[in-house]
């Protein structure tokens, strides 16, 4: 995999004073763009596992860091209807009017969100891999850490917060003990699916690494911006999923049949409430695996709309 340097990136000054943070990824000189919305918690050095299969379609992708997290400024009081705002405002200041989006695991709910308010005029297709729902579709079988994060954060996102730095911001934040960060997530990669632990411990093509560089700069402020983001997503996005009209064929997602993070009943259960929306169920697959081997085939979907 080609090297990345995590301090190539840019900044873009918002209309409310806050910097959104982002990296270009793939062939940067193309007018083809992929806005990518990364898991949780992430940065915008997820964008990297992609770099090479962008470059190889000719699509310029660009990573983008939620609020608080990576080198974008938090966002107080922020919700899942304020990220449109700010795809757009980057879409402007790049000169880019029609573009497409993919969203992986956490970056799911943004993904949906753009396809709620931006208009089909710019937004011309968009692809979810894994991607998170609204609780309210049904929690069984997920993971019993993640469902706890859902209910307690939408009334004490603090407490979150303090939870998620314990546990893992102020080990990613450890410059001179780097092993800590590696040893914890390899740990609780040993209690996942054998589907998972085979995509962690291989590290193929460079997830593991990729993947802990990512989590490492979600956090390299604080906490504060991660731990809101389960309050994002608990609470009510501001919209109901029949009420996002896309162009039909215009989104497609992927799900694995063996997901525990988001079970494929959320999936299927959401998905015919999104009309002219595609869902594939991916038959042995889990979570990780599928961004690893799925990504391929989203990027020549969105390709099929840009290129």
């Amino acid at each position: 995999m080609t090297s990345y340097d995590p301090e190539n990136y840019q900044l873009l000054d918002l209309p409310d004073a806050r910097k959104l943070a982002y990296g270009i990824h793939g062939d940067a000189t193309s007018s083809a763009v992929v806005f990518y919305f990364h898991g949780f918690p992430g940065s915008r050095l997820e964008g990297q596992l992609l770099h090479e299969k962008a470059a190889a379609l000719g699509i310029r992708f660009i990573s983008i860091d939620r609020p608080g997290m990576g080198r974008s400024s938090f966002q107080p009081g922020r919700t899942l209807l304020d990220w449109p705002k700010d795809v757009l405002a980057l879409a402007d200041s790049l000169g880019i009017d029609k573009f497409t989006i993919l969203g992986v695991s956490g970056g799911g709910p943004y993904a949906l969100a753009c396809c709620r308010v931006i208009p089909p005029s710019r937004l011309v297709g968009s692809a979810i891999i894994c991607g998170l729902f609204p609780p309210k579709q049904g929690t069984s079988g997920m993971l019993f850490s993640t469902r706890v994060l859902l209910w307690v954060a939408p009334y004490a996102s603090g407490l979150v917060s303090w939870m998620m730095d314990r546990e893992v911001g102020a080990i990613a934040r450890d410059r001179e003990h780097p092993h800590l960060l590696d040893e914890a997530m390899d740990k609780l990669f040993k209690t996942r699916l054998e589907v998972e632990k085979k995509v962690w411990f291989s590290d193929d093509p460079g997830f593991r690494q990729v993947l802990l560089d990512s989590t490492r700069e979600a956090f390299r402020e604080s906490s504060v911006g991660a731990g809101w983001e389960p309050k994002v997503y608990g609470d009510h996005w501001g919209f109901e999923l029949d009420e996002i009209q896309i162009q039909k064929g215009s989104l497609k997602m992927w799900h694995g049949s063996l997901d525990a993070n988001v079970p494929a009943h959320m999936a299927e259960k959401a998905a015919p409430q999104i009309k002219g929306s595609e869902l594939v169920i991916v038959p042995g697959e889990g979570h990780c695996g599928l961004i690893v081997r799925y990504a391929d085939e989203a990027l020549k979907f969105l390709g099929t709309f840009i290129l």
